[in-house]
Protein backbone atom coordinates (compact mmCIF):
# COMPACT_ATOMS: atom_id res chain seq x y z
CA UNK A 1 0.00 0.00 0.00
CA UNK A 2 1.18 3.34 -0.80
CA UNK A 3 0.88 6.79 1.28
CA UNK A 4 -1.48 9.69 -1.30
CA UNK A 5 1.99 11.15 -1.45
CA UNK A 6 3.65 8.34 -2.59
CA UNK A 7 0.72 7.84 -5.19
CA UNK A 8 1.38 12.09 -6.31
CA UNK A 9 4.74 11.22 -6.39
CA UNK A 10 4.46 8.49 -8.78
CA UNK A 11 1.77 10.26 -11.15
CA UNK A 12 4.53 13.16 -10.88
CA UNK A 13 7.46 11.01 -12.74
CA UNK A 14 5.23 9.06 -14.64
CA UNK A 15 4.46 12.63 -16.50
CA UNK A 16 8.37 13.69 -16.48
CA UNK A 17 10.26 13.32 -19.65
CA UNK A 18 12.64 10.35 -18.50
CA UNK A 19 15.80 12.26 -19.60
CA UNK A 20 15.36 14.13 -16.62
CA UNK A 21 16.17 11.32 -14.49
CA UNK A 22 19.41 10.51 -16.64
CA UNK A 23 17.32 7.56 -18.01
CA UNK A 24 18.49 7.18 -22.04
CA UNK A 25 14.86 6.43 -23.04
CA UNK A 26 12.43 8.86 -25.21
CA UNK A 27 9.30 7.25 -23.10
CA UNK A 28 8.67 5.55 -19.45
CA UNK A 29 8.27 1.84 -19.66
CA UNK A 30 6.51 0.30 -16.52
CA UNK A 31 9.57 -1.56 -15.63
CA UNK A 32 11.51 1.57 -16.17
CA UNK A 33 9.02 3.67 -14.18
CA UNK A 34 9.20 1.38 -11.15
CA UNK A 35 13.03 0.97 -11.09
CA UNK A 36 13.68 4.89 -11.42
CA UNK A 37 10.60 5.45 -8.35
CA UNK A 38 12.79 2.70 -5.95
CA UNK A 39 16.10 4.83 -7.14
CA UNK A 40 14.49 8.14 -6.35
CA UNK A 41 13.06 6.52 -2.75
CA UNK A 42 9.53 7.09 -3.45
CA UNK A 43 9.09 3.69 -2.72
CA UNK A 44 10.84 1.13 -1.06
CA UNK A 45 9.70 -1.44 -3.58
CA UNK A 46 7.17 -1.10 -6.31
CA UNK A 47 6.55 -4.09 -9.11
CA UNK A 48 5.82 -2.81 -12.76
CA UNK A 49 2.41 -4.60 -12.72
CA UNK A 50 1.50 -2.43 -10.01
CA UNK A 51 2.57 0.58 -11.33
CA UNK A 52 0.31 -0.26 -14.61
CA UNK A 53 -2.63 -0.12 -12.67
CA UNK A 54 -2.12 2.13 -10.34
CA UNK A 55 -1.27 4.60 -13.74
CA UNK A 56 -4.04 3.21 -15.13
CA UNK A 57 -6.84 3.21 -12.82
CA UNK A 58 -6.11 7.04 -12.56
CA UNK A 59 -6.11 7.26 -16.51
CA UNK A 60 -2.27 8.55 -16.88
CA UNK A 61 -0.89 6.98 -19.79
CA UNK A 62 3.12 8.35 -19.81
CA UNK A 63 3.80 5.74 -22.90
CA UNK A 64 1.34 8.20 -24.94
CA UNK A 65 2.29 11.31 -23.77
CA UNK A 66 4.95 12.22 -26.88
CA UNK A 67 2.15 11.13 -29.49
CA UNK A 68 -0.85 13.72 -27.57
CA UNK A 69 2.04 16.28 -28.19
CA UNK A 70 2.80 15.93 -31.58
CA UNK A 71 -0.79 15.89 -32.04
CA UNK A 72 -1.74 19.16 -30.41
CA UNK A 73 1.69 20.65 -32.94
CA UNK A 74 0.16 19.54 -35.66
CA UNK A 75 -3.69 20.56 -34.66
CA UNK A 76 -2.89 23.13 -32.13
CA UNK A 77 -4.31 23.02 -28.16
CA UNK A 78 -8.33 22.20 -27.81
CA UNK A 79 -10.15 24.98 -27.55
Amino acid sequence: MVTEEQQAAIFQKACEDPAGSNRPIAKWTHRELAMQLIADGVVAAISDRWDCKLLGSAKIRPHKKQVLADKQRQTGPKR
